[in-house]
């Protein structure tokens, strides 16, 4: 029998086996070959599973999430406890797995390669927003520096004015002092001035 005719009736036997009316356990003991165990028997609630690929890797009460054209997304049971969720590749499953779920080696081709450029473009947009970010906060932070010297040119140029008033009043005063002094001795300022 050729390797293709035993990948089919395996592949046969896995639909049986999965039916609402067959259950039990489907497992490949070669190694080097992934295997599903289905353990429940109740054809009514989802079936815990065991995937384990083709490096040895074994994922318990997995629940297939979605089906891509390059692998299976599982939430599963890690040994550590807890929920994991991981994209298994077709590449690394058994043939009878890659069978079950429609795989295509082309249209996986194809979707990893609009997934890279969607990726690509993806990572290129938010480099182009975050650039824009630091733009506008580029902006912000000279329009910040810049009002800020405006209000210490102002402040500078109010001290200067009042600095001028101050001196300003101070030599009114000390006129008025002169002229009070002058009057109050009787001396004036012409007298003052003719004396000498």
């Amino acid at each position: 029998m050729s390797e293709r005719t035993k990948t089919l009736l395996y592949a046969i036997g896995m639909v049986v086996a999965l039916t609402p009316f067959g259950y039990g356990q489907t497992n490949s003991t070669n190694a080097g070959r992934a295997s599903l165990v289905v353990t429940s028997h109740n054809p009514l609630t989802p079936n815990p599973t065991e995937i384990t690929n083709l490096d040895g890797t074994t994922y318990k009460s997995v629940r297939i999430l979605k089906v891509e054209p390059d692998g299976l997304m599982i939430e599963y049971a890690p040994e550590a406890g807890g929920i994991g969720l991981k994209k298994l590749k077709f590449v690394n499953l058994s043939a009878e797995l890659r069978l079950k779920y429609g795989y295509d080696a082309q249209k996986a081709a194809e979707y990893q390669a609009a997934q890279a450029t969607g990726e690509a473009k993806l990572r290129k947009e938010m480099q182009i927003q975050q650039e824009q970010g630091w733009a506008a906060e580029r902006a912000r932070a000279e329009d910040n520096f810049k009002g800020r010297l405006e209000i210490d040119r102002q402040a500078e140029a109010a001290r200067v004015q009042a600095e001028k008033e101050r001196a300003a009043r101070i030599k009114v005063e000390a006129e008025r002092n002169k002229d009070a002094y002058s009057i109050g001795t009787g001396l004036s300022r012409r007298a003052g001035r003719g004396s000498r």
